[in-house]
């Protein structure tokens, strides 16, 4: 794809280059590699596993830009098990999600506390912070009549080493509190499918943002209506209440009131949970010390409104 220097942009002066040329190369050795060789001066969505092998070349800077990306544990609360809220908070309090970020993210991505990312607005900055509680979540689980724990399955993707090596985490860490989990490699077509339909227990996905505004993100995980809760099916007392304050602040004009809503809806989430979020990645984009000025917005959208050749 070729972008060409619009004269009529508004801005004066801007942009500063004449053209930009993105290429699409799905494989992230070959995109690295390119960039290595001075084929291409910038690279998007570098692997965790190279930024610090990359940031230590010669004439190489990866930047990590703030996003909207949550990565969750999505929690059917239909589940025989996990239509208990407490079951469901004993997962959470199992969940070492630093030990995640460290082993699969390599510390560059954030502990998640919320739906919603500390880059975007209305984010709850009073949320607890996530601790590991084995004896506390033992306990919710014997309240609930579970001394003895359960039995859930998860599915994951055929291939997808990321996401097999969060789950096999997953399975450590709740086997804990007597917690059995089935890792189960399906196809990705027939696993969102079982997502969709609520066939299943515990779903490993991410959300981003397409607007700034809260009342999407906010829409999609407490208006049932919607998408049933993003498919974790929660439908109970609190989701009730969640979905009252969602709708009466996506309405609200008043800023402030509509920031007390969202962070109550978060508050309520976050003890209930429908799902459990464990960490939000940062955008990788590794540039060569020839260009600078480029920027990835929170949102995932390039702007190259500054982007300079460097003599």
């Amino acid at each position: 794809m070729i972008f060409v220097k619009n004269p009529y942009y508004w801005e004066e002066g801007c942009p500063k280059v004449d053209e930009v040329d993105m290429l699409v190369v799905g494989d992230d050795n070959t995109r690295i590699m390119q960039l290595e060789s001075g084929q291409v001066d910038m690279a998007s969505q570098i692997p965790y596993s190279r930024i610090a092998e990359e940031d230590a070349q010669d004439g190489i800077t990866v930047n990590l830009f703030d996003s909207t990306e949550i990565k969750y544990v999505i929690v059917n609360c239909q589940s025989e098990y996990l239509k208990d809220p407490r079951v469901r908070k004993a997962l959470k309090l199992a969940t070492n999600k630093e030990a995640i970020n460290e082993a699969v993210y390599f510390g560059y991505a954030k502990v998640a506390e919320s739906y919603i990312s500390p880059a975007a607005p209305h984010y709850n900055e009073n949320l607890p912070e996530s601790k590991v509680d084995i004896e506390g979540a033992k306990a919710l689980l014997e309240e609930a009549g579970y001394p003895d724990g359960i039995s859930i399955k998860i599915e994951v993707g055929s291939g997808d080493s990321t996401n097999l090596t969060v789950a096999t985490m997953l399975q450590e860490q709740w086997a804990e509190i007597g917690v059995a989990l089935e890792i189960q490699q399906l196809d990705y077509a027939t696993i969102r499918q079982d997502w969709k339909d609520g066939n299943y227990d515990v779903f490993l996905s991410y959300l981003t943002r397409d607007m700034t505004d809260t009342s999407e993100l906010a829409g999609l995980w407490c208006i049932y209506d919607q998408t049933s809760c993003f498919y974790s099916y929660w439908n109970d007392d609190d989701q009730k209440k969640v979905e009252e304050l969602c709708i009466a602040a996506n309405q609200e004009m008043d800023e402030s009131v509509r920031a007390k809503q969202y962070g109550e809806i978060q508050e309520i989430t976050a003890e209930s949970c429908p799902n459990i979020p464990f960490v939000c990645t940062p955008f990788t984009l590794a540039v060569s010390d020839k260009v600078s000025g480029a920027v990835q917005t929170p949102l995932g959208i390039y702007n190259f409104k500054n982007l300079v050749i460097n003599e």
